[in-house]
């Protein structure tokens, strides 16, 4: 599957979501319910589509898929991390990414939305070759230009990785192209618009991110 390009983050009204399934679960696979976090539309391309990121996995729905119009244009128009309740059917699934059919959303709730939007945009590292990108979901790493590596971003309350004891809000990532079980995390111990501050666990190490001008 090919990744999506992202909607760029903008503060709008969410519009009225359809309550209804357009379809009865299981037409096309698996039925499901998630909360999710939108991550962005592409209506270009043969990725064109839709990605969601629920539980750790991307949700991909295509537009050339079986999802309805109406439901792909009330999630096209929603903003970069906006949340919410998506039915719809699993139609296959390889590593940590899901091809869907979506039969309807509704409105969802992100416990970390504040710290959520804090973290988007760059960062300059302890190194200064070291540059880190948030964007959506999404965990973008470079050093003197050149790309290291994009990881799936989870905020949770604690790790949750075995062996890893921690208390309060949580960085996980997961290497995109990797080995799910292959997982990263980072305690936040200071985040505010300029500054983040986070403890690389299990060891502890800190690592300090400063806000770089747009």
């Amino acid at each position: 599957m090919k990744p999506l390009a992202l909607l760029p983050l903008i503060a709008v009204a969410l519009p009225a979501f359809a309550q209804d399934r357009a379809f009865p679960p299981g037409t096309y696979g698996e039925p499901f319910t998630v909360e999710a976090l939108v991550d962005g539309c592409s209506a270009e391309g043969e990725g064109a589509g839709c990605t969601l990121i629920a539980e750790g996995v991307r949700w991909v729905a295509w537009a050339d898929g079986a999802t309805p119009p109406g439901v792909m244009a009330e999630l096209a128009a929603l903003p970069l991390n906006a949340p919410v309740i998506v039915t719809g059917d699993m139609v296959s699934m390889g590593d940590i990414t899901v091809e869907a059919v979506l039969a309807g959303l509704a409105p969802g709730q992100d416990a970390h939305a504040t710290e959520r939007a804090l973290m988007q945009g760059a960062w300059q590292g302890d190194d200064p070759g070291f540059v880190l990108t948030v964007r959506g979901s999404t965990w973008s790493e470079t050093y003197a230009g050149d790309v290291m590596g994009d990881h799936l971003l989870t905020l949770a309350e604690g790790c949750g990785l075995e062996g890893v004891e921690t208390e309060g809000l949580a960085i996980r990532l997961q290497l995109l192209g990797g080995d799910p079980s292959e997982q990263t995390c980072f305690a936040v111990t200071a985040l505010t618009a300029e500054r983040m501050e986070l403890l690389h666990l299990p060891r502890g190490n800190p690592v300090t991110f400063t806000r770089l001008p747009n």
